[in-house]
């Protein structure tokens, strides 16, 4: 019974590294894509996306 909850537990965290390695995934390719639309224009999109958007992946 306990060894079953802590096979559960294990499981959970296991998919939450997963998804948060997919959302820093996404989300680095993302600020590359606006780095690129914006290498030519001004540099304030990264940074907004930057503040908008740290904070959600850094939790």
């Amino acid at each position: 019974m306990i060894q079953r909850q802590v096979l559960a537990q294990r499981r959970d965290m296991i998919s939450g590294l997963i998804w948060q390695v997919i959302i820093a995934a996404l989300y680095s390719s993302v600020v590359k894509f606006f780095n690129y639309l914006g290498a030519n224009s001004n540099w304030t999109y990264n940074r907004e996306i930057y503040h908008l958007a740290g904070p959600y992946i850094l939790m």
